[in-house]
């Protein structure tokens, strides 16, 4: 699984819930989350992208 996560730059984390479909980049509900893999591994917490958060897209 650490060799998978290392070539992993962002994940999408949470279960698909149909009552929450989104229109949003990348996932396919909104209680879904847009995960930094790299940057969670290397401090050891789930870090989520701020581009991400609370349904915006700033890419």
């Amino acid at each position: 699984m650490a060799e998978c996560l290392a070539v992993i730059d962002l994940l999408v984390d949470g279960p698909y819930l149909k009552e929450q479909k989104t229109a949003l980049p990348f996932r396919g509900s909104g209680n879904q989350r847009i995960i930094k893999v790299r940057d969670s591994l290397q401090k050891g917490i789930v870090v989520s992208d701020p581009r991400y958060e609370n349904g915006r897209n700033l890419i």
